[in-house]
């Protein structure tokens, strides 16, 4: 799953599913149950999405998580990988950033 941020705006490019050789599969397009839990009142919603936007939903908690304001100024950009095999997820983060270097001379 592919991620783009720039100008204070941050989107997710694609979501795609392989399989073991490498080769594209759809995800299913059938709506999963999540539930999360509001800690201020102590209760927990159930809400139906589907799988690509549970997958974003994951993404965007993560990068908040570990990149707070990926997606301002110049932005960053990369790519998750989830492993239903190995049970695993990982992120592979580029940061953007614009170099100034300032001299002065007074003669």
């Amino acid at each position: 799953m592919a991620f783009d941020g720039s100008g204070d705006s941050g989107q997710i490019e694609s979501v795609e599913a392989f399989d073991a050789g490498n080769s594209p599969v759809p995800l299913p397009a059938t709506s999963i149950t999540v539930r999360t839990v509001t800690f201020e009142t102590l209760s927990v919603a159930e809400t139906g999405i589907t799988v690509a936007e549970f997958i974003e939903t994951i993404a965007f908690d993560l990068l908040q998580e570990t990149h707070p304001g990926w997606e301002n100024n110049e932005g960053a950009y990369g790519e998750f990988r989830f492993s239903v095999r190995e049970r695993s997820i990982t992120l592979e983060y580029h940061e953007r950033y614009i170099e100034t270097h300032y001299h002065e001379h007074g003669f």
